[in-house]
């Protein structure tokens, strides 16, 4: 369904720093190098947010973001409009917005999340988190 899409990294002061678009395989080869990073240690809180987490967006309203706490504890959270298709307001908030944070708990569902981001619609992937929760 996408071809490529911007992801986007956290620096060591906490602020978003868009990066190039990338095809799947290229969010793959960014996932991996987050991945490796899943257990070790940091002296800074900073320091290991901006090596643990990252996220890949379609647009400013339908993104995932993924943190790697762990090996086998991954923060992943899916973001879209509540109501596709829906214009932000004059303060730039959507009027609803469907959000779900799930732990995933090995590098394969975080390698099937990233191609269903993918792969799916918006509405198909917010169908499916909401069937397992």
């Amino acid at each position: 369904m996408s071809d490529n899409l911007v992801w986007y990294s956290l620096n060591d002061d906490l602020r978003v720093e868009e990066q190039p678009p990338v095809d799947l395989d290229g969010a793959l080869a960014v996932a991996r190098r987050y991945y490796a990073n899943a257990d070790k240690k940091w002296e800074m809180g900073e320091e290991a947010l901006a090596a643990t987490m990252f996220g890949i967006r379609r647009d400013p309203d339908t993104f995932i973001e993924i943190c790697v706490n762990g090996s086998d504890s991954i923060s992943y959270r899916f973001e879209m409009p509540r109501k596709p298709g829906t214009k932000k307001s004059f303060l730039g908030l959507i009027s609803g917005v469907f959000q779900r944070e799930v732990t995933l708990a090995s590098w394969g569902e975080l390698e099937e999340a990233i191609r269903d981001f993918y792969s799916l619609s918006p509405q198909s992937i917010r169908e499916r988190l909401t069937r397992k929760a």
